[in-house]
């Protein structure tokens, strides 16, 4: 099972080189930033403990074992899956492009708040000095 976890892990760094090749740097922060990638990594690691919990309980509960197995299994199957689906989408140069102009659209909100609190400060001290 661990060999299985080895493999899809694998796969995935082979996919996170190819987009390091191709892409930008900004390409490569997003695909870092992306929440579904994260998941996967997060689940792979969570099953590793698991499958690892498993091959120790073998002797005591080898139904337990193989249940938990074959769950991981088939849970491993989709997370690669939605793996490459998630890459396949980064591949696409309008799917980064948006993510980063929307990431830039909220940055500038955020810039532009903090501007009109700094303007009505500056307004604030100015009428507090008069008076």
């Amino acid at each position: 099972m661990l060999g299985v976890i080895g493999i899809v892990f694998s796969l995935s760094l082979f996919s996170i080189q190819q987009v390091a090749e191709r892409g930008t740097s900004l390409t490569l922060r997003e695909y870092a930033r992306d929440w579904v990638l994260r998941l996967v990594y997060s689940s792979l690691a969570i099953f590793a403990v698991f499958a690892t919990a498993a091959a120790l309980l073998k002797k005591e509960s080898a139904v337990l074992a193989i249940a938990v197995n074959f769950v991981i299994l088939i849970s491993t199957i989709l997370l690669l899956k939605l793996y490459f689906n998630r890459t396949i989408r980064f591949s696409d140069p309008h799917f980064i492009v948006s993510r980063i102009a929307e990431r830039a659209r909220k940055s500038l909100g955020t810039i532009k708040r903090m501007e009109r609190v700094a303007e009505r400060e500056v307004r604030y001290r100015r009428r507090k000095g008069q008076a």
